[in-house]
């Protein structure tokens, strides 16, 4: 019963993902959010994933929290997110 639950749980969060990331595009479209090869954006859990992480970092949380609450990161992508943090707060402080 847990193993036919836990495979309704991902599939229904596969689902709710690409839903959402479809309404994004669809937004993108509407408000012509383009790249830089002028084709419409397209969305990405990655790019939500990596925005956290950085807003994490931001707000305070040391490398190993971050880590912990992004389970999946590599430990070099901690550390980027706190690079990035580190020089936004170098440019904002000039």
């Amino acid at each position: 019963m847990l193993a036919y639950s836990f495979k309704y749980y991902l599939a229904v969060r596969l689902l709710l993902q690409i839903s959402v990331l479809r309404h994004f595009d669809r937004f993108a479209e509407r408000v012509n959010i383009v790249d830089e090869k002028g084709e419409y954006f397209h969305f990405t859990v990655y790019a939500f994933r990596h925005r956290f992480g950085i807003n994490l970092t931001k707000n305070g949380l040391n490398m190993v929290q971050v880590h912990q609450l992004l389970a999946n990161v590599t430990s070099e992508m901690t550390m980027t997110y706190a690079k990035i943090t580190h020089k936004l707060k170098l440019e904002n402080n000039h």
